[in-house]
């Protein structure tokens, strides 16, 4: 809500960990959370998010370019098929 002005849901069952390097130099280590929302509008906080889009599955895989957030989006996209939440 703070960085993007949208209300979210969590579903609380899904959990995706990722850890990385940058540059060799730095380790990240990423949880990513799954939530829903009802909200068309969104407000971003110009300091935190650079830019956004809202895409379907098949075109935000082909945007992505690391295959950690390759393999993030897909298993999102399998919970959700198998939850109910989305049909494809």
């Amino acid at each position: 809500m703070e960085e993007a002005g949208i209300r979210i849901r969590f579903l609380p069952d899904f959990r995706f960990r990722s850890e990385y390097s940058i540059q060799g130099r730095i380790e990240k280590q990423v949880v990513i959370f799954l939530a829903t929302t009802d909200d068309t509008t969104t407000i971003i906080q110009r300091e935190e998010i650079e830019e956004y889009l809202w895409l379907k599955f098949d075109k935000a895989m082909n945007s992505l370019k690391f295959p950690n957030d390759k393999q993030m989006l897909r298993k999102a996209h399998e919970y959700l098929l198998n939850a109910g939440v989305t049909n494809g």
